[in-house]
């Protein structure tokens, strides 16, 4: 298995869809998310024996972008 494995990720928040990408390094146990509005890294989630790396940290990815996006929606917010 390669050491970086990558996916499409997206949330939906107020009825926009908001998309990116995360890769998990699976030598560093990092988890790190990317979309237009901001990138941030984390831990990995607990691997599970029956589900791929990417399929384990899906759940923390979508966490992660609507985090990003919220902070971007909040910075956005008050520059009107």
């Amino acid at each position: 298995m390669p050491d970086l494995l990558a996916a499409d990720v997206s949330v939906e928040i107020d009825g926009t869809v908001y998309n990116g990408q995360y890769t998990v390094n699976m030598k560093l146990q990092s988890l790190t998310v990317m979309s237009e509005y901001g990138v941030e890294t984390t831990d990995t989630s607990y691997p599970s024996p029956s589900r791929t790396p990417l399929e384990n940290n899906k759940g923390k990815a979508q966490l992660v972008l609507q985090r990003i996006v919220e902070k971007f929606l909040v910075r956005t917010k008050k520059n009107y």
